[in-house]
């Protein structure tokens, strides 16, 4: 099998801002030819084959020699003619040329099919040429460049308007109507839909994808419009024992089908690799024709080297889309408690938030010696929290942190005036009126915030007026954004106003459980399951995630069950050595073959997987002090509800631009 040397000198040479600014990231071998196998059928003659993002060919020459077994009459050339490779770089085409043609003398790079371009400007006809009157493809393979969609910003309309096609003639469900992807998409996203297009009713599409898909906002409309096109036959991911440099990584192996019965009726299979296989072995894996018994919400296939989770692909559409990487993460005794009836959303029974965010933290959040220095009196004061990093209790009681609060100033002024001011007209009035009770401490402190240039900053400049933080709810309970190795929640005693690197949990029914169910290790596997890892080990739940995370539903509960949870989850709170009582009371009503010991050990060898994994102290973790504080002119945060992340690379899928 070719092994690409001429692909790993210039993978190896090209520039790391030339390669990160292309999306470039190679595939092992066997891994292409694993792809290659399931996705290239035999038929009458060669397959049609296309590459939509070749670099230096690795994909097309697996191509051609899984091409020469399924048509092993064709000549070298007549294999060239079928396979079509397509990529913005021409150095990296004219390796893919190279690759394909060093073996055989006789054939020249004009024997190869190149088209150097960007694949959204090709169609299907304009490829196929003279290989054939069907203007489709047998086959799309590849590893579409990850680019991120901060990154399309400037081409946006380049990479959706193929978008345009999809749906009944003049509607556009998924470019901007009621199926529309987000945009805030990653370019890989569009390369599947965009390549599902090139293919005939039954043609096979086996791609790389980073396997953000399966847990972002994004996502969910990716794996929508998957439902919508195409039998999904697999998803395969990777522990580090089996391809470590795959681990963020999953390959998509799906089949256009337009007939939404056979859609409805065909089974996913979410494949975990624990060993290398070889490509044979990945496609046998990926090819046999699983089942699920009826009623069963899925099958599981275990197995020393692998892993699958085979779920009717009915249900994943009648779910939508949602979070999907359990299937391949979660310990085996998971999977089935995820999906089963005795969990519902925590949104079912608490309003999730995130914390306030005000743009500028520097400024609006003070300590006590900040207090002091400024002469700050308690009435623009309100008692906040910062982060729950450096807090060793369950109860929060205490705090030496304050959020400057002038909205009772400003809602008291905006009252006494008979029309509507501007914003500058309102900041005038309240200094006024701050004058005339004496808090010259106070206008010092916004002249001084003036002077630094604070109301020119994003989110400080949408505040009416600039200095106004609005309305500074305290929630029942305090839900950190990130974790490392400590994950818990804290009872907001004291009523403090969090910043968002906290997410708020305000409870609205069974609130003498719920909150306790957030202290239990099922609660914290399931956090595991449903956050992103992010750089260092950090593990990361936005609001939209944290609302949809499973909990125990106290509604099928006994009085006598809750009653148990509430006592054991109460020491808990005080102080009391009561985790496994608490862990027993929560597993109890639960029918799963699972012991405390063992859902203890589960969360621990999970997280012990994150962080041991990463090698580093995360560092969203250790700045999360740095949180909010990113909202200075110029450097600020743009999702609509990205909780002040600008800059530290994460909150990147919040929104729906």
């Amino acid at each position: 099998m070719d092994e690409d040397p001429l692909g790993a000198r210039y993978e190896a040479r090209l520039p790391d801002a030339r390669r990160e600014g292309l999306g470039i990231y190679y595939t092992p071998p066997a891994i292409a030819a694993g792809i290659c196998e399931w996705a290239i059928r035999p038929r009458d003659g060669p397959a049609r084959v296309l590459d939509p993002a070749a670099g230096s060919g690795r994909f097309a020459v697996a191509a051609r020699d899984r091409l020469a077994e399924t048509a092993p009459t064709a000549t070298r050339r007549e294999l060239l003619e079928h396979v079509v490779a397509v990529d913005v770089d021409r150095a990296a085409l004219d390796l893919t040329a190279s690759n394909l043609t060093q073996e055989d003398g006789s054939l020249s790079d004009r024997d190869v099919r190149t088209v150097a371009a960007s694949f959204f400007d090709c169609s299907p006809g304009t490829l196929l040429g003279s290989v054939g009157d069907e203007a489709a493809f047998d086959a799309v393979v590849g590893n579409p460049p990850y680019l991120r969609q901060e990154d399309l910003s400037q081409d946006r309309d380049h990479y959706r308007d193929h978008l345009r096609t999809y749906g009944p003639d003049g509607e556009q469900p998924y470019h901007d109507g009621s199926r529309k992807l987000s945009t805030r998409a990653d370019a890989y996203a569009y390369f599947v839909t965009h390549g599902l297009q090139f293919l005939r009713e039954g043609g096979r599409l086996g791609f790389v994808l980073p396997s953000k898909w399966l847990d972002t906002r994004y996502g969910e409309d990716l794996q929508e419009f998957l439902y919508d096109h195409a039998t999904v036959t697999a998803v395969v991911g990777f522990s580090a024992r089996a391809f470590d440099a795959m681990v963020d990584t999953v390959l998509l192996f799906a089949e256009r089908c337009d007939d939404p019965d056979a859609r409805a009726d065909a089974v996913t299979d979410f494949v975990r690799l624990n060993e290398p296989v070889e490509p044979g072995g990945l496609a046998d894996i990926v090819g046999e024709n699983r089942t699920v018994p009826e009623g069963q919400p899925f099958a599981l296939d275990t197995r020393e080297a692998y892993r699958v989770v085979s779920v009717p692909q009915r249900r994943l559409a009648e779910r939508g889309g949602t979070k999907l990487g359990y299937y391949l993460t979660a310990p085996s005794p998971f999977v089935g408690l995820v999906d089963s009836d005795g969990l519902v959303r925590l949104d079912t029974y608490a309003e999730v938030s995130f914390g306030n965010k005000t743009g500028n933290n520097g400024f609006f959040l003070l300590d006590e010696g900040d207090v002091a220095k400024w002469d700050l009196p308690d009435a623009v004061l309100r008692p906040a929290v910062r982060s729950l990093r450096d807090i060793d209790t369950r109860r929060l009681e205490t705090t030496d942190r304050y959020l400057l609060d002038l909205h009772p100033y400003v809602e008291a002024v905006r009252e006494g005036v008979e029309a509507p001011v501007d914003r500058s007209e309102l900041a005038t009035r309240v200094k006024d009126a701050l004058r005339e009770d004496g808090h010259e401490a106070v206008l010092d402190y916004i002249r001084h915030g003036e002077a630094e240039g604070v109301p020119e900053g994003r989110t400080v400049s949408r505040h009416t007026p600039w200095f106004n933080l609005g309305e500074l709810p305290a929630p029942e309970v305090l839900h950190p954004v990130f974790y490392d190795e400590r994950v818990f929640t804290v009872e907001n005693v004291g009523g403090f106003a969090p910043t968002n690197a906290i997410q708020r949990v305000d409870v609205t029914e069974y609130e003498d459980v719920v909150p306790h169910l957030l202290n239990s290790t099922l609660h914290k596997v399931m956090l595991e399951l449903w956050g992103r890892h992010e750089g260092g080990g950090a593990l990361q739940l936005l609001t939209y995630e944290l609302s949809s995370v499973p909990i125990l539903d106290p509604a099928r509960l006994s009085g006598a069950e809750r009653g148990a949870i509430r006592r054991a989850g109460e020491r808990l709170l005080d102080g009391a050595a009561a985790q496994h009582d608490l862990d027993e009371a929560v597993l109890a009503p639960l029918d799963v073959a699972l012991s405390v010991e063992d859902l203890q050990a589960a969360h621990e060898a999970m997280l012990r997987r994150r962080i041991d994994g990463a090698g580093t102290v995360s560092e969203q973790v250790r700045h999360v002090d740095a949180f909010d504080s990113a909202g200075r002119a110029g450097n600020e945060p743009s999702g609509e509800e990205a909780p002040g992340t600008a800059g530290d690379g994460v909150g990147d899928d919040v929104g729906d631009g």
